[in-house]
């Protein structure tokens, strides 16, 4: 692609003219698949899909916002990773909407060289199927005395669902380092320069947005939408039944995909909830999460737009080359049925600070998502493979740990739960180990149960 110099163009009309042009051209990249044919798949673009629209106001608006004077973003400038939050160079112009933020933490394509062995270091184990695995975790991870007491019972539990499969991926898929996509037409400085604006990729529909609103037609509410003031949000409405059979459909199909071209991913937030409770999707979750490495992500961009079996798409967001938080752009990738709306996030986790570095053997690696949620690389390798909905997957190793902290240890034993947007109760039924669905309980009368039970789920945030 060309470059375009800003600073010699004569105005600035012309300029946000530029600006529209280069980011036309990095959408139309990130519309191109990779060459040769997907079995079971084709692009977005050769079917009729809805188009979002409000992106290309969005861009013109945040254009005319934010000037850019001075030279464009030379390759070397944009390509640097900024492993330290503290780079001299300018992403952008000196404007005071752009410096008043922290200095973002980009992927380093250009100082990549002869990766393709360090990548490989693949390590496939395995463990006899329903034994305890000599990864698991112990019991030091809980502070709750039940908990902890019924922990053998809960980790035998859990390991009747792994298949006895280990993977070991290498810590440079989480480095800022990584090989550029297969795309011939990549162009790191032109996608960098579009990301780094932040502008907001995904939009979704509903009171609780769970849904993509290009493939909602009954949507009534979405996050684009300005709310007058006063305005109070129309009672949830899902059809649960229907959002999980969606749920389940794309993640077989995702699977399938997945294997076909060797992408790594596991099982995140909600649905590894579920799975520690029965190996089931909780019945109130109607949206689904994932998570790569920022190697698995940065190939993924490769394939974006592609439909999975003429139906799940495959949308990238732009913003991935930025791997610190954004206010509009959180999630990377999503997983979405074009029948429904429903969709599956995907995040990319990093290696972000200093003390991270390949070379230091002796500190903890951490690894953030854009969110962010941070963890201890130790907790997530190796990875055990498990079964969720009857569907084979990749689970972090330390689960237990990672879902105490994140919900607190409540939610690993609290038998009752009131979905407030929902307006639903559900309550655990040990004898068939499901939740079950006792509708809508009064809240005088569920404020009565909680005060009579010590098994009570207060309320939606703890899960």
């Amino acid at each position: 692609m060309a470059r375009i110099v800003v600073s010699q163009l004569p105005n600035m009309r012309i300029g946000v003219l530029a600006l529209l042009i280069t980011v036309a051209l990095v959408r139309m990249l990130f519309s191109l698949p990779l060459a040769g044919s997907y079995s079971q798949t084709q692009t977005a673009n050769e079917l009729d899909l809805p188009k979002l629209g409000v992106l290309e106001a969005h861009i013109a608006l945040q254009a005319a916002v934010i000037p850019l004077e001075g030279d464009a973003l030379q390759t070397e400038t944009a390509t640097t990773a900024v492993e330290s939050g503290n780079s001299t160079e300018k992403p952008l112009a000196e404007t005071p909407a752009v410096l008043a933020k922290p200095s973002p933490v980009l992927v380093n394509f250009t100082a990549v060289r002869n990766l393709s062995a360090e990548h490989s270091q693949y390590k496939l184990g395995t463990f006899s199927q329903g034994t305890l695995s000599p990864h698991f975790e112990n019991s030091s991870c809980l502070t709750n005395t039940p908990l902890i007491d019924e922990f053998p019972a809960i980790a035998h539990r859990l390991s009747s669902l792994d298949t006895g499969r280990l993977l070991t991926i290498p810590k440079a898929h989480f480095s800022l380092v990584q090989p550029p996509p297969s795309i011939y037409t990549f162009n790191p400085a032109n996608v960098i320069e579009y990301a780094l604006l932040d502008i907001k990729y995904m939009f979704e529909c509903g009171p609780d947005a769970k849904r993509d609103i290009r493939f909602s037609d009954d949507c009534v509410v979405n996050n684009t939408m300005t709310k007058p003031e006063g305005y109070t949000s129309p009672k949830l409405h899902h059809n649960l039944t229907l959002a999980h059979d969606s749920l389940k459909s794309i993640i077989k199909a995702w699977s399938t995909f997945s294997k076909q071209h060797n992408f790594i991913w596991w099982m995140s937030h909600g649905e590894m909830l579920g799975w520690f409770w029965n190996g089931k999707l909780l019945p109130w979750d109607v949206d689904l999460d994932i998570q790569m490495s920022t190697f698995g992500l940065m190939q993924l961009v490769a394939f974006n737009q592609t439909l999975i079996d003429g139906r799940f798409l495959v949308d990238v967001s732009p913003n991935i080359f930025v791997r610190t938080p954004q206010e509009l752009n959180t999630i990377d990738a999503r997983l979405i049925d074009s029948q429904t709306g429903y969709l599956v996030d995907i995040t990319g986790l990093s290696l972000l600070e200093s003390s991270n570095s390949l070379e230091n053997q002796t500190e903890s690696y951490k690894v953030s998502c854009k969110s962010p949620h941070t963890y201890l690389l130790s907790d997530i390798l190796p990875l055990h493979e498990t079964v969720l909905e009857g569907i084979a997957m990749w689970r972090p190793r330390a689960a237990i740990s990672i879902l105490s902290r994140e919900y607190s240890e409540k939610a690993l034993y609290k038998e009752r739960y009131r979905h407030v947007m929902l307006n639903e109760t559900f309550v655990w039924q040990n004898s068939s180990s499901v939740w079950e669905s006792i509708g809508n309980v009064p809240l005088v009368e569920e404020a009565a149960l909680s005060s009579s039970s010590s098994a009570v789920q207060d309320d939606e945030e703890n899960l």
